[in-house]
């Protein structure tokens, strides 16, 4: 994607269905969100999330990073793809035990929303979902890029920040680190780097990571971040567009009371579901 139209991130959705929807209606036309992963698992609107994720995508208006709830819904896919060309019963076996590692993380919803199915018959647009996620993005004023773009840029990943980190490779760390991690290198020419991932009180920055999830399967708060013009507001000084869609004042006790509260909590705006 190459524009200058306003670039969103969007946190964990985990079937929040409705907040997708109101992010979608918050924000102009023209803008084009970044999902964070982990869009299914745990809550009843998983399903609908996808496809209307799917569509902006088909429209040019979404990018769809993976998070770790999509890569254990696509172990099991693959797995089983690897039986089916081996004939390997072993990996039949590993297959059945990775889709029970995804139900008991949360999959179960998405399984119940498609009235049931196993490894051997996943919904072809889940499957479809799932493929065309990719681990990172990075976003300029120019837009989204799948590669670090020249001149100072964003990072997206779900996690950290895709870079082999001690024991783990580069696509693991941006899959399942969390802050406790880091601090995490970042590419030349990125200036700050947006997760989701960790739960958090409130959208906080640690060093030159900012974490955005506020397990909104619970709180009904979705943290979204403007990403297309970070590098101009870091270098004025100016402090980001950060908006909270939802129950942001409804939330707030359990928020703080449930969640954990890191690093530095960033300014934002609250916006009230009415009614």
């Amino acid at each position: 994607m190459e524009a200058t139209s306003p670039v969103v991130s969007l946190p964990d959705l985990h079937g929040r269905d409705d907040l997708l929807r109101l992010a979608l209606d918050y924000y102009s036309p023209d803008t084009h969100f970044v999902s964070l992963g982990d869009v299914i698992d745990r809550g009843p609107g998983g399903l609908e999330a996808v496809r209307r994720l799917m569509e902006l995508e088909a429209q040019g208006r979404a990018t769809l990073l993976r998070g770790n709830h999509e890569a254990l819904a696509l172990m099991p896919l693959e797995l089983y793809g690897h039986y089916q060309r081996s004939g390997n019963l072993e990996a039949y076996r590993e297959a059945l035990t990775a889709f029970g590692r995804w139900l008991s993380a949360g999959g179960e919803a998405v399984v119940q929303e498609y009235g049931g199915f196993g490894v051997e018959n996943y919904p072809p647009e889940l499957e479809a979902y799932l493929r065309s996620t990719r681990i990172a993005a990075y976003v300029d004023a120019h837009g989204v890029h799948a590669q670090v773009p020249e001149g100072p840029s964003v990072l997206c990943t779900h996690a950290a920040p895709p870079v082999a980190f001690g024991p783990y490779s580069a696509e693991d760390a941006a899959l399942w680190l969390r802050p406790k991690d880091g601090p995490f290198p970042l590419p030349g020419g990125v200036v700050l780097s947006v997760h989701g991932h960790t739960p958090v009180a409130e959208p906080s920055r640690i060093g030159d990571h900012l974490y955005t999830d506020l397990y909104a399967v619970r709180s009904g708060t979705l943290c979204c971040v403007r990403l297309d013009d970070v590098p101009a507001r870091l270098s004025e000084g100016r402090p980001l567009e950060v908006t909270l869609l939802g129950y942001p004042t409804a939330s707030v006790r359990f928020r703080h009371e449930r969640l954990a509260r890191l690093g530095t909590p960033l300014p934002h705006r609250a916006v009230e579901v009415r009614g």
